[in-house]
């Protein structure tokens, strides 16, 4: 079964009996989001859902993924705010009480919406305002990425666990965390936390939020090293803060994702990653994607297992 939501160059696709959920432009360079699920995985709802939006959602034995594809306008928040309440509450009906990791992928996230706001701020609004109506503001945020792609409007995808897995939020001691930021970042704070800790009888796992040279809230460097440096050094510092909660004392990078703003930077940022944090190469993965704030070049994600020694 293949279903597709395609704003413009991105879209996304589910194939369960390939077991791949893909958002992917229609260009062979770019944005490319896969996930593997089990052959048990569902397909629980597709098509147009509550809000109108042309939407997705899968079980996966206890994990819950919620895809939406929210159509470019002048002003995003609405229509965000819809989407992403709509997403949670979906979840929660199908068990997935807890969001714990979004990927964001925001048409010109460095354009001027209608009234002048950048889009991604404006998309932040929208965000806030679900996640506000929700509860989510006043218990636990999700880790997340937030890109910019070619096209117009959002498409986001929401993981949810069931309230059974124990599930931390993790914040970097190095910067202010993003739901604090100070109003000259826009009139909403972005709604995350730097990274979140999953925990259930049998694993332990650490999403990492994207993450870029910024120290405090301020983006630092004017150059690919240093901001790969900055980069690189807060990774580390949220896997120590992260590690310090963890029950296993060992651990190791299991996927590590970088988007990089312009295409001729691609070999060289995961060239570093691979040295500087010293994993193998077929877990590092480099695309082009515009970052959250104009004059960052580079953001990485990733997932951190943690493992007994």
């Amino acid at each position: 079964m293949t279903s597709t939501l395609a704003p413009s160059r991105l879209r996304i696709a589910v194939d369960v009996g390939g077991n791949l959920l893909r958002a992917a432009p229609a260009e062979a360079a770019g944005i490319v989001h896969s996930l593997t699920f089990a052959d048990t995985a569902e397909v629980l709802e597709t098509g147009t859902n509550a809000a109108g939006f042309d939407h997705l959602v899968i079980r996966d034995g206890f994990r819950h993924v919620y895809a939406v594809a929210v159509p470019d306008a002048p002003v995003l928040a609405r229509s965000v705010a819809a989407a992403h309440l709509e997403a949670v509450e979906v979840l929660r009906v199908y068990g997935g009480t807890r969001v714990v990791r979004t990927w964001n992928y925001v048409g010109r996230i460095n354009e001027p919406n209608h009234d002048g706001l950048e889009r991604y701020r404006d998309f932040c609004v929208g965000r806030d305002r679900a996640y506000a109506a929700a509860g989510l503001l006043r218990t636990l945020l999700p880790a997340a990425t937030g890109v910019g792609t070619a096209a117009g409007g959002v498409v986001s995808i929401v993981f949810a666990e069931p309230a059974h897995v124990r599930v931390e939020a993790i914040e970097n001691p190095l910067q202010v965390p993003a739901f604090r930021y100070p109003r000259s970042y826009g009139p909403a704070s972005p709604s995350f936390s730097r990274a979140l800790l999953r925990r259930d009888a049998d694993s332990e796992l650490t999403f990492v939020s994207g993450t870029a040279s910024i120290l405090g809230h301020d983006s630092r460097g004017d150059t690919l090293t240093d901001q790969l440096g900055h980069t690189v050094h807060n990774l580390g510092a949220v896997i120590d803060a992260a590690r310090a909660r963890a029950t296993r004392s060992g651990g190791r990078w299991r996927e590590i994702k970088a988007y990089v703003r312009r295409p001729a930077d691609l070999a060289t940022v995961r060239r570093e990653l691979i040295n500087r944090l010293g994993v193998p190469a077929a877990i590092v993965t480099a695309v082009v994607a515009d970052i959250c704030r104009a004059e960052l070049l580079v953001e990485v994600e990733g997932s951190y297992e943690h493992i007994t020694e």
